[in-house]
């Protein structure tokens, strides 16, 4: 019995040891016995707090109160979109779906970032937030998909709709941070891969593919906080260019500064949120913005430490997920850009359904 127990415990400490040999990251965190727990930002970033409260009826009575008044000439009508998408099939492009939503096409190469359709942000499509903007485009519309990227867990950017009425399962290749992978193989789709952060794959050859830590968390059901990744994706064209896609995410001191030093790559573009980020109606003591969204000021502060030449506006103007005006946010977003070095072309915002070239956005 105690040579069996001394097994067993040179077995556990030979498994710690293998562990501290892999130097586990930072954002990772595993109990004394070697078992994964959760998830977490960088060092000395605020975890997200379990303990704290969501007040839902004074949110939602709160949320109720804005008024959404769509600018005109926001909307480009999606038999529009569907001729863009016909007449640039030769050329390079960006087309913003919505919300966190967009197709990305490089040299007969589709990306899909963050797919989300249906109507609401919640399970199975049927509850919780209804946007007031439909997607530009249908499922059925979408070109014959390469690779789909997964930021996230959040629903509205890791859809369970999407993930079911998405035909091409077996053939597009479907990239998702870490524990993430099981949601789309028992869904059918037969190429998946995990990245961890500054882990990279290639696809076609020619199109590199990076992982890059965001500050942000996740969660698709009530006892999984933390229990998947998050991430951006860093896209590495056949130029040589590049287009940093944002994961949602919040800033915390010179966090990005030291990200973009590390990456060691120019950043041509990137797409950030500068929705969801006002909740001080619902709680008076917190600061400006959410640790985890930013506010359209901060997100210019994050392409700034990155070093990005040009910032493209995201995560809003489609849904009221917190208690800020949607589109005061683009107001916002352009009025902060001469503070951080931007000017009205290179701090860019889409309408809703707008496609524009690679050769136009990166040059």
């Amino acid at each position: 019995m105690k040579f069996f127990l001394f097994i067993i415990f040179l077995f556990s400490f030979s498994s710690l040891a293998a562990m501290d040999n892999k130097k586990i990251p930072y954002h990772h965190v595993y109990d004394q016995n070697g078992n994964f727990l959760k998830f977490r930002n960088g060092p000395g970033i605020p975890e997200f707090d379990r303990k704290r409260k969501w007040p839902w009826r004074k949110f939602s009575e709160e949320r109720k109160k804005i008024q959404v008044k769509i600018p005109k000439d926001f909307v480009i009508k999606r038999e529009d979109v569907l001729k863009k998408m016909e007449t640039n099939k030769s050329n390079d492009y960006l087309l913003w779906i919505g919300h966190n939503t967009y197709l990305l096409h490089i040299e007969n190469t589709y990306i899909l970032f963050d797919p989300w359709f249906e109507k609401r942000a919640g399970f199975f499509g049927l509850f919780g937030p209804k946007r007031f903007l439909d997607a530009a485009i249908k499922i059925s519309d979408l070109p014959k998909i390469d690779l789909i990227l997964i930021s996230h867990s959040h629903l509205e950017h890791f859809s369970r709709d999407f993930r079911g009425r998405y035909k091409d399962k077996r053939n597009t290749k479907v990239i998702v941070p870490l524990r993430m992978g099981p949601y789309y193989t028992r869904y059918g789709y037969k190429n998946v891969q995990e990245l961890d952060w500054r882990e990279s794959t290639t696809i076609k050859d020619n199109i590199k593919i990076t992982a890059v830590e965001a500050i942000h968390w996740s969660r698709s059901f009530i006892n999984d906080l933390n229990q998947t990744g998050w991430q951006s994706y860093l896209i590495t064209l056949p130029s040589g260019k590049t287009i940093l896609l944002g994961c949602d995410t919040g800033i915390y001191k010179d966090t990005y500064k030291r990200i973009g030093k590390e990456i060691g790559q120019k950043i041509n573009l990137v797409t950030l949120n500068i929705g969801s980020w006002d909740f001080r109606k619902i709680f008076p003591n917190q600061k400006v913005s959410t640790i985890y969204h930013t506010k359209p000021s901060e997100a210019l502060e994050i392409a700034q430490q990155l070093g990005a030449e040009k910032v493209k506006a995201s995560h809003t103007g489609n849904i009221v997920l917190s208690l800020e005006d949607p589109f005061k946010n683009f107001e916002l977003f352009k009025s902060a850009a001469p503070k951080y070095g931007y000017n009205d072309k290179t701090a860019i915002t889409f309408k809703h359904g707008e496609l524009r070239t690679l050769e136009n956005l990166l040059n």
